[in-house]
């Protein structure tokens, strides 16, 4: 049986608190000016399907990546480098969630905005044909 270090439960709880902090603090800081952060990313899926993702989610991934860089404190991480960067160019976001995360990663927080598209007459009509006997 596997058991979590001390120190992982105390991150992982400190992970949970700070993402209930964050989405609880979101809309007030926005009101008052302080947060440029977009709510959510959404992004077009190949079947055309879009979906929005959490843009607290990918702040935590980072958050979490760059806490050794100030002393495994995971608030720091967020408040000092993470969140300015965010706030200071969208772009940020979509980088790092392009080039950092997988699907895996925010596929649990993830809302399917608008299902995808299949047109079976476009296919029928311009889609590669072959044949087979099998």
């Amino acid at each position: 049986m596997l058991y979590a270090s001390e120190n992982q439960l105390k991150l992982n709880m400190v992970f949970m608190k700070t993402m209930e902090d964050i989405h609880n603090n979101f809309e007030l800081s926005k009101k008052r000016g302080d947060l440029n952060m977009k709510k959510y990313m959404t992004i077009e899926m190949p079947d055309k399907s879009i979906w929005k993702v959490p843009t607290a989610i990918i702040a935590c991934h980072r958050a979490t990546h760059y806490a050794q860089e100030f002393d495994g404190n995971f608030q720091k991480s967020m408040g000092e480098d993470t969140l300015p960067l965010f706030n200071s160019d969208e772009y940020e976001i979509e980088d790092w969630a392009q080039n950092n995360m997988n699907w895996k990663d925010v596929e649990k927080h993830a809302v399917m905005v608008s299902s995808g598209e299949i047109n079976y007459e476009e296919g029928w009509a311009n889609g590669e044909k072959d044949f087979t006997d099998d």
